[in-house]
């Protein structure tokens, strides 16, 4: 009798393995676990694709099945399994280091000659200053370039309220090389 139990119970357990196992769901070839919120600040879970390179979107692969493209105009965050990113003036922005001072960002996708339209009339756009891969120093809602010519000159200006990164940067301590070390020393100095 003990072995009939033994025999019901390690089938159930199986058998309850087996089908935790099917239905743990993995993500489809060139999509990664993640979220994105909408500009209306709807949170939506899903597969997502990054295409912000490309076509400056994301793609969307709901529960459901159902695909659907998200453009930075239309999202306010997007977050990819550990990576997020902001979208600012219809770009999407790689954020490299958080903050409440000052955060980093990199571009992560150009409107540069894309067409949209108001209206019935087409606007190109411009976009905004630099390329992807590009850095940017966002403070209090305002995006600075940052390049490897302007380093110091941006960097000064910026940081000029944190005694201690303003020297680390005129004696070649900060550079251009390691941002995230001078961001994350300016957002500790105050």
């Amino acid at each position: 009798m003990t072995t009939v139990r033994s025999l019901i119970l390690a089938f159930f357990l199986f058998s309850t393995a087996t089908a935790a196992a099917q239905s743990t769901s993995t993500a489809p070839d060139g999509f990664i676990a993640g979220h994105l919120i909408t500009n209306d600040n709807t949170k939506l879970e899903g597969y997502l694709k990054d295409n912000m390179r490309k076509k400056g979107e994301v793609v969307l692969l709901t529960p459901d099945g159902k695909k659907k493209n998200y453009t930075a105009a239309t999202v306010n965050t997007v977050v990819l399994g550990d990576a997020a990113f902001t979208s600012i003036a219809g770009e999407f922005f790689k954020v490299i280091i958080g903050g409440n001072n000052m955060r980093l960002l990199q571009k992560a996708s150009s409107t540069a000659g894309q067409v949209s339209y108001n209206g019935a009339e087409p606007v190109v756009s411009n976009g905004s200053e630099g390329a992807i891969g590009d850095y940017f120093f966002a403070i209090n809602g305002t995006n600075t370039w940052v390049s490897k010519k302007n380093f110091t000159e941006k960097a000064l200006t910026h940081c000029a309220t944190c005694p201690s990164v303003v020297t680390g940067v005129n004696n070649k301590q900060y550079t251009y090389a390691n941002l995230t070390e001078m961001v994350t020393a300016y957002n500790n100095c105050r």
